[in-house]
């Protein structure tokens, strides 16, 4: 059995996965979220604009998702509700998002901002855009819809900390998540130059490249099921069968 750290917590789902696979996953989070409450001019604003017809919202994050729903979203009438349209990423924040509406609302979606934006071109909105975001989102799409006089508003409504901690046992890889579990981590933590890391995307593999000489792997899709796949036919190739 090969053993890797991963940064964050894990669904019991996806560690039997991992363990199928011959993969012993040691967790430990590397951040935290943490709800914005919004002002009261600012609660007042969001209830005025989201209760126009057909508005458009986006999500690039499933704890944006979660928080939008639970602090706000969630209090605005069905009829409405049911009259919103999305853009979203697709893996754990599409899944996320599908919870809570119908899958003919998401008019867009991608596996990273940029491919967002590519599919939002075929088909430039005309309604304001509502991006539901952390602190530390990145500049991608703001610049985007700017560039493209598309109205927009920013709500930023969580933000993330960094929980970093050592670690002292040494593990055969290691996982990453989001830019800000990589800055957490090695703000505290250095591994040995041959130890590969995985990350879930591209923006999280740029980051770790930017901190890192070694090697670097990432998954075409935000789906930890397919970067558990990577790793696993990574050390298979390397060495015939998982290590021991």
């Amino acid at each position: 059995m090969t053993k890797v750290f991963c940064t964050r917590l894990l669904t019991d789902e996806d560690r039997n996965a991992a363990l199928r696979l011959g993969l012993e996953i040691v967790c430990k989070s590397f951040i935290r979220t943490v709800p914005v409450e919004l002002q009261d001019y600012q609660k007042t604003l969001m209830e005025e604009e989201l209760q126009q017809p057909n508005q458009i919202l986006l999500f690039t994050s499933k704890n944006a998702v979660r928080f939008a729903v639970e602090k706000y979203l969630q209090f605005f009438q069905e009829d409405f509700r049911e009259k919103w349209q999305y853009y979203s990423l697709s893996g754990a924040t599409k899944k996320e998002l599908l919870k809570h509406i119908n899958s003919n609302q998401i008019i867009a979606s991608a596996d990273n901002a940029d491919d967002l934006i590519h599919v939002i071109k075929e088909n430039l909105p005309e309604n304001k855009v509502y991006f539901f975001c952390s602190n530390e989102r990145r500049d991608t799409l703001p610049l985007f819809f700017k560039k493209h006089l598309i109205p927009f508003r920013e709500w930023i409504i969580y933000k993330t900390v960094a929980t970093p901690q050592k670690i002292q046992e040494r593990f055969s890889a290691y996982l990453f998540f989001s830019p800000s579990a990589v800055d957490s981590f090695f703000s505290v933590n250095k591994i040995e130059s041959h130890i590969p890391c995985y990350a879930i995307g591209g923006t999280t593999a740029s980051s770790l490249k930017q901190r890192i000489t070694n090697p670097v792997f990432a998954s075409p899709k935000p789906v930890i099921g397919q970067l558990l796949k990577i790793l696993s036919d990574n050390l298979k190739s390397e060495n015939g069968i998982l290590k021991k």
